[in-house]
């Protein structure tokens, strides 16, 4: 009977001290996030940061307000979005990421939930546009109100601010 204990007693150190490796390696291994943000957030908010400054004066900048705004705000990324500009016949094609920002945090369910309709709302938007256009650089900013305004007639709410993260025409 001690023989049969004293086996027990070895097989459940080996499991706890198994069980105990297994716990240190996931901590160790695995990225922590102790903020509880998602990485696409955190580089939208490097971005505006960057963009901070103080003005002659001394006082802050409108991009530390849109900094304290976006901590605040709903926000959706759009990755890899393929659209063939019109008249191209398929040679030509757009790829596309953007993060859309909403100032009222209590969004973030719609925008979830209208992220098709706001995919098919931007395919139709760039669809319609030539590939003379779409390649233009200089054309990007009036790219971008058109971007918001589409994506403002799709949720019925102001769009803060549309990040273009990736523009790639081929």
């Amino acid at each position: 009977m001690k023989k049969h204990a004293s086996k027990i007693i070895i097989l459940a150190g080996i499991i706890l001290f198994q069980v105990a490796l297994a716990f240190i390696l996931i901590k160790i291994l695995l990225p922590q996030t102790t903020s509880g943000e998602n990485d696409s957030k955190k580089e939208a908010k490097q971005v505006v940061k960057k963009q901070t400054s103080k003005s002659k004066d001394g006082s802050l900048e409108k991009s530390e307000l849109s900094t304290a705004i976006l901590k605040n705000s709903a926000m959706i990324n759009i990755e890899d979005l393929v659209v063939n500009p019109n008249g191209s016949k398929g040679k030509r094609y757009l790829i596309i990421s953007l993060y859309i920002y909403l100032t009222d945090k209590s969004l973030q369910e719609k925008l979830d939930v209208e992220k098709p309709a706001i995919k098919d709302g931007l395919i139709s938007l760039l669809s319609q546009k030539p590939s003379e256009i779409l390649s233009d650089v200089s054309n990007q900013a009036s790219l971008r109100k058109e971007i918001k305004l589409t994506i403002e007639n799709i949720l019925q709410h102001k769009v803060f601010k549309v990040y273009l993260t990736k523009y790639v025409m081929q």
